[in-house]
């Protein structure tokens, strides 16, 4: 097991009602299946669920990335704008 701690910003952080969450996940999981637990465990962050951004340690990544024990994920509604 490994545990995650997933910063929320702007309608993320809205939807999901708290600015900070620690997660327990399986060793190996990925950005999917982190996007999985969100929609789980904070039920209103699934209107962003197909659209949201994540960072690890300050860099974008892609669904596929692996997540290792201690990381800090950011998660980021889509951003538009004038």
């Amino acid at each position: 097991m490994i545990q995650v701690t997933v910063r929320f910003h702007a309608g993320a952080r809205e939807a999901a009602g708290v600015a900070e969450s620690r997660l327990e996940l399986s060793d190996g999981d990925s950005i999917a299946r982190l996007k999985e637990r969100l929609a789980i465990d904070f039920p209103a962050i699934e209107r962003y669920r197909n659209s949201l951004l994540f960072a690890v340690r300050e860099e974008y990544v892609a669904a596929g990335h692996r997540l290792a024990d201690g990381d800090i994920v950011s998660c980021f509604p889509p951003v538009s704008g004038g």
